[in-house]
């Protein structure tokens, strides 16, 4: 067999979330829209796993064998730690929080790798846009994801709209961009409300109206 080890991929539907355990013992949650691909078995010389999402990992203790999570910029280098990673393709943002132990951020190149930055306990590494930041956590409601609660702490409209559209597979088209500029939300909705129960919350504080499709997954917002 040439000691080919087949690789295995699970994508999360909508408004899903899953929990695995791979073949080294590391448990991983994936949060909705979340692919990712791992071997059946790790080598013993090296474990890694591609995602494309948010998963939140809890590495298994192996300070032989390096763990690597590859995203679509950034690859995370790990021992044995507790963190979450988001990475979306195609949304040029990459977030990594670390509840426990130690990771190290590398660039994602080809050609040589770079170490970006390390992060300990309790602190916070974003890439937005090719622009990197790092701060402590203010919490871990990030996190409550896995309990199918969505966070938002004062996060630009944008990215609210972003997210949940993600989260529900709609497609959101805004008509007027002004509205986007200064609003910030706060809130915490469970996944079960549903994407209209969210917008109805935001429009309380911040007036706009919008058009929901559903057969169609559009929703327009003048």
């Amino acid at each position: 067999k040439n000691g080919v080890v087949p690789m295995q991929s699970i994508y999360v539907p909508t408004g899903q979330r899953v929990n695995i355990t791979l073949s080294d013992g590391t448990n991983v949650w994936l949060n909705a829209r979340t692919k990712i691909v791992y071997p059946a078995v790790f080598d013993k010389s090296v474990r890694q796993v591609a995602v494309d999402g948010e998963a939140y990992f809890e590495v298994a203790h192996n300070k032989e064998i390096p763990f690597y999570v590859q995203t679509e910029n950034i690859k995370v280098q790990v021992t044995g730690t507790k963190f979450d990673v988001c990475s979306y393709k195609g949304s040029n943002s990459f977030i990594a929080r670390l509840i426990e132990g130690s990771i190290n951020l590398l660039t994602n190149s080809a050609k040589e790798e770079k170490t970006i930055t390390s992060l300990t306990k309790g602190k916070y590494f974003s890439m937005e846009n090719g622009k990197y930041r790092t701060g402590e956590m203010s919490s871990n409601n990030a996190l409550a994801w896995m309990q199918g609660i969505y966070y938002f702490d004062d996060v630009p409209f944008k990215e609210l709209l972003d997210k949940i559209a993600l989260y529900y597979n709609y497609k959101i088209t805004v008509k007027n961009p002004k509205i986007l500029e200064n609003y910030r939300c706060t809130g915490k909705f469970k996944d079960l409300d549903g994407i209209e129960h969210i917008l109805k919350v935001i429009q309380k504080d911040h007036p706009f109206k919008y058009d929901i499709d559903n057969e169609h997954n559009k929703i327009t917002i003048e």
